[in-house]
């Protein structure tokens, strides 16, 4: 008997294995991890296949050690699902397996442990006898022992206390430290030792003992619910009803179907999520339910726990211990009884039995797609667990995604619409403010948007401030030379953040203290241009803080002062009156005293080198307008820019997502992108220092013209939008086509000829990419 056994650790390629005649081949199915030899070392895998061999081998073939499992953790309709992801994506089934997988399952810290208590390594075993091997299995088989993972205790340090901090000037090994968990949040002690080195540990046991870090045990469960209002006591309003009996028939169905439910901020689409969930149990099936955000999710999954008794549900999200991931996804592998897992993109792994149906809610947000390894989107990867196990797919959003609503259009996907909100509560009114006519006269408020939040204020109705630009001031401007300061690895320039007294690079990293010297003409002579999340919080701080208190939500205040969770939950009780945030505060949540909703600068994002820009910006403004009016009083919003005429405002004001699919669409259809063709970048990227970087990028243009055909059209390389980034000069080019055949098969002649050519030299390739910088 043979096994295709793809490997967990580089080279992530699939080798063929024998079994060994002393074990039995019963034990060996597909979908169970193995440990297998590799050159010097031993290597976890998974058994893709097994089938019988040629009854003579004319090669040697090496033997398979020993199983990992009795039962499988994938079965076989998942194993099929990620070798179509690999031929979609042109990586090994390894490779996917590995990124989706908690690592625990990829490594060999496990130990033999037999009745008397004692424990044997297993790379200890394995480097003994076949014999003395077997002996151990077939205990393992028979019960005798048991075979069992070590978890070590999984915490973080954080940030005690903001900066400034009180150590001397000479300390830089702590001030770096220190530095480095505000950028980068909450950490493990194990990624400090990897970045740092190991004798930060004597640094890190100072900075405890002085008060400035903790240590914090990482919670197994959510700790609360943002809304107060659980399905279970809610009755369905008609076009809910309507939404509910169409989909619930397709289920009945037990055929792949796939819907769009297109309803307006506030038209209760958790409580269709609910109903359909329940019956797909009724069904026999299980229920998966994703969203973009973690804290997100969180409420949801409080409100549907509320809903059902009796039932297991799983809450699961990349930011849970490495250990807590390990035991949700082994115990989901062994679950026969239906369930329902409510998590973010990292659920869609999660080798769920009999799912009947997979929601994707605000199925429009990025946050689905992975951007950095494994370049896949949700989309693409629940619409062919859906096919293989015949669910309904189910896509939920205010502003879909566009190529999501051209497919609706076009009748490939059931199209259902909820247009008015629970409780017949009014749509907010939106308002343009022309910066033009109307300059900002109080920081960064024009006087009429400042007159607003006042009288608001006043009321005793909360706001919510959006600014999707986090620091106190984007550019920092020379007034000697002319020029902003920009970061030495990247071809941007850097953010102040005047609570840090620091120039951050939000690409790379890097952080330089403020004040400096300007490194083109040594001036130190410099004027903070524009605003960031944290001037704001300061203007309204010093304007309104004596009548109201205020809140900020962006990367820097929730990785290093509290939790994303936290900060919304405080709001959500009326703790806090004012919401100032970046995109994080546009997300479906639910405060019904918001009855005023401001964005500063409506402008960023719309002229970006990106195709989906308009749209994005769209997306962002009527989610972030959502928010206001979902109590008793209607909202209103009121949207600042220096750029009035563009096309987008007067679908924004109306709240018209049918008008901007339309006028968005033909722009699309005159200009060759998606849905009217498919799309891929390559990338190649090499360190900006290296001479024949340049040469190679001269040859690959060479090739690209010999290797192109009729059936694509590609365009560059070129420099892209951001030429260099940490140190790497980047090329891409994007690649047309009217079907992903003719992209894959250029793509992998560029990949095959290109990706050894040397280290230095880094191809990637992003079907259907979402980031164009």
């Amino acid at each position: 008997m043979l096994l295709d056994v793809a490997l967990l650790e580089p080279p992530y390629k699939t080798y063929t294995y024998k079994i060994p005649s002393y074990l039995e081949s019963s034990i060996f199915s597909p979908g169970t991890r193995a440990v297998v030899p590799v050159k010097n070392r031993f290597i976890v895998g998974i058994i893709l296949k097994n089938y019988k061999g040629p009854e003579v081998l004319h090669f040697e073939i090496k033997e398979v050690l020993m199983p990992l499992e009795k039962k499988p953790l994938y079965s076989p309709a998942h194993l099929e699902v990620i070798e179509e992801i690999s031929k979609h994506l042109l990586v090994e089934p390894g490779q996917i397996i590995s990124l989706s997988i908690p690592s625990a399952f990829k490594s060999l810290k496990l130990y033999f442990h037999d009745k008397q208590g004692k424990k044997y390594s297993i790379k200890n075993v394995l480097k003994n006898d076949p014999e003395s091997l077997t002996t151990f299995i077939i205990k393992w088989i028979s019960g005798d022992v048991e075979l069992i993972t070590s978890h070590k205790k999984h915490s973080l340090l954080e940030l005690n206390s903001p900066p400034p901090w009180p150590i001397r000037p000479n300390a830089r090994v702590q001030l770096n430290l220190l530095e480095y968990l505000y950028i980068n949040g909450p950490q493990p002690k194990s990624s400090l030792t990897h970045h740092f080195g190991k004798n930060i540990t004597q640094t890190i046991s100072t900075l405890l003992k002085k008060g400035l870090i903790r240590e914090k045990q990482v919670d197994k469960t959510p700790k609360f619910i943002l809304s107060q209002k659980f399905c279970q006591k809610l009755i369905p309003t008609e076009e809910q009803k309507n939404a509910i009996s169409s989909l619930t028939q397709r289920m009945e169905q037990g055929v792949f179907n796939i819907a769009l439910l297109y309803g307006v901020t506030g038209s209760g689409k958790t409580l269709v999520y609910a109903n359909l969930i329940k019956k797909a149990l009724e069904l026999n099936k299980s229920a998966l339910l994703l969203l973009p955000e973690v804290a997100l999710a969180e409420g949801v999954y409080r409100e549907i726990k509320s809903f059902f008794s009796n039932v297991p549900i799983y809450f699961y999200h990349g930011y849970l211990s490495p250990a807590y991931r390990y035991e949700i996804f082994k115990e989901i592998s062994r679950q026969d009884q239906n369930l329902i897992v409510i998590g973010t993109r990292s659920s869609i792994f999660l080798p769920i039995k009999r799912p009947g149906i997979i929601i994707i809610d605000e199925e429009h947000d990025s946050s689905y797609k992975q951007e950095e390894r494994l370049r896949y989107h949700v989309r693409d990867v629940a619409y062919l667990l859906a096919k293989r196990f015949n669910s309904l797919l189910l896509f939920g959003s205010a502003t879909p995604d566009v190529r999501t609503f051209y497919a609706s259009k076009n009748k490939d996907i059931l199209l259902l619409k909820m247009k008015k909100r629970v409780g017949e509560r009014k749509l907010p009114n939106i308002k343009l403010i022309n910066l033009n006519e109307q300059p900002p006269k109080f920081g960064p408020f024009s006087e009429e948007v400042f007159r607003e939040i006042k009288s608001t204020i006043d009321e005793g109705d909360q706001i919510i401030i959006l600014l999707n630009r986090r620091g106190f001031s984007p550019l920092m401007w020379c007034t000697s030379c002319k020029e902003v300061v920009k970061c030495s690895n990247c071809s941007v320039s850097m953010t102040y953040h005047k609570k840090m007294e620091r120039l951050i690079c939000h690409y790379c990293g890097l952080s330089i203290p403020f004040p400096t010297t300007c490194p083109i003409c040594g001036s130190c002579s410099f004027i903070p241009l524009d605003h960031g999340t944290e001037q704001v919080e300061e203007f309204v701080n010093t304007s309104f803080g004596n009548k109201c208190s205020i809140l900020r939500l962006d990367r820097d205040s929730y990785k290093k002062e509290k939790n994303e969770e936290d900060i919304l939950l405080s709001f959500a009780k009326g703790h806090y009156q004012i919401l100032v945030g970046t995109q994080m505060c546009s997300k479906g949540h639910n405060f019904p005293k918001v009855t005023l909703v401001v964005v500063v600068n409506g402008d960023i994002g719309l002229n970006l080198p990106d195709y989906r820009a308009t749209e994005r910006t769209f997306q962002l403004l009527l989610q972030v307008a959502g928010r206001s009016g979902r109590g008793e009083k209607q909202g209103r919003v009121y949207i600042q820019t220096r750029n009035p005429n563009h096309y987008c405002w007067q679908y924004i004001l109306k709240n018209d997502y049918d008008g901007f699919f339309s006028h968005e669409l033909e722009l699309r259809r005159q200009r060759r992108y998606p849905p009217f063709v498919k799309l891929a970048l390559m990338r190649f990227q090499f360190n900006r220092n290296w001479p024949q970087g340049e040469k190679i990028i001269s040859e690959i243009k060479k090739d690209i013209r010999n290797i192109s055909s009729k059936s694509i059209r590609v365009l560059g390389p070129a420099p892209a939008p951001i030429f260099i980034m940490n140190n790497q000069k980047r090329y891409q080019c994007l690649i047309k086509a009217e079907k992903w055949s003719p992209i894959r098969e250029f793509a992998f002649k560029i990949m095959e000829k290109y990706s050894n050519i040397s280290k230095k030299l880094k191809v990637i390739l992003d079907l259907d990419p979402y980031q164009m910088l």
